[in-house]
């Protein structure tokens, strides 16, 4: 198992926000989590991601212990993930971006710009990046004059220039038009059959397409889990979230 989630709770003050919720992602599954809006998604990501540590539970990553750990060392560990606001230098060009990715995860560098590795080597494997992600073309647009939806797909490059064994994606779609929406679940669709996906997003057209299995939360809890096909029919989903879609 990839990921197991044990347990985990989290709550802010008085608000408790995840309440003993366990789930696992298997190695090469796509893993969609949904649920209506504050039912914990985001925090969830957060708590396993390094932003939070939990109040109480176990992360295992490829059977390690890694509860409480911090971003940047879950990062070198193989853990990427994008934001719901975009995480980029807007000043600098796709490729640098896609170059600054990548040395952040050196291990012994002690300055985003040394070049530890050869420059033809980084300057593959940052091509590479910008072909999966469409990219490619825009090499040395300025990030700052994409359009919304590659940008959208530059945070997902950032985060595949860490070389992750898993990548974690919150809401890609977010904010996308109809045509950028088909675009970036066709990337997704492409991503999944090289990397492990766990996703949140509210367009439920794309999780059922693109999902292996879901996992859908409520007030921190989980209510279901299971294929597409078995969340569509769970009379609880139908009526805490889905509302007879």
């Amino acid at each position: 198992m990839l990921l197991q989630v044990n347990d985990i709770t989290k709550s802010f003050s008085q608000l408790r926000v995840l309440t003993d919720l366990s789930f696992e992602v298997k190695k090469g599954e796509l893993k969609a989590i949904i649920g209506p809006n504050g039912a914990g998604k985001t925090t969830l990501f957060n708590t396993i991601t390094g932003r939070y540590a939990p109040d109480s539970g176990t992360i295992l990553f490829q059977g390690k212990d890694v509860t409480g750990l911090k971003p940047h060392n879950l990062s070198r560990m193989g853990i990427a993930r994008s934001f719901q606001i975009n995480n980029f230098f807007s000043n600098l060009t796709t490729r640098e971006n896609i170059h600054l990715a990548f040395q952040s995860v050196l291990k012994g560098s002690t300055s985003i710009w040394r070049n530890i590795r050869k420059e033809d080597s980084l300057e593959e494997r940052s091509t590479e990046i910008m072909e999966w992600i469409g990219l490619l073309e825009q090499r040395d647009e300025l990030a700052m004059n994409l359009s919304y939806g590659d940008q959208r797909k530059l945070e997902i490059g950032l985060a595949l220039g860490t070389n992750p064994s898993l990548l974690f994606l919150d809401e890609p779609t977010s904010g996308m038009s109809r045509f950028e929406s088909g675009a970036m679940i066709k990337l997704i669709e492409a991503l999944s059959e090289r990397v492990t996906i766990v996703l949140i997003e509210h367009d439920i057209e794309l999780v059922m397409k693109v999902s292996d299995s879901i996992l859908v939360i409520n007030y921190g809890e989980k209510i279901a889990e299971g294929t597409p096909a078995e969340i569509e029919k769970n009379d609880e989903v139908q009526r805490v979230y889905l509302g007879g879609l």
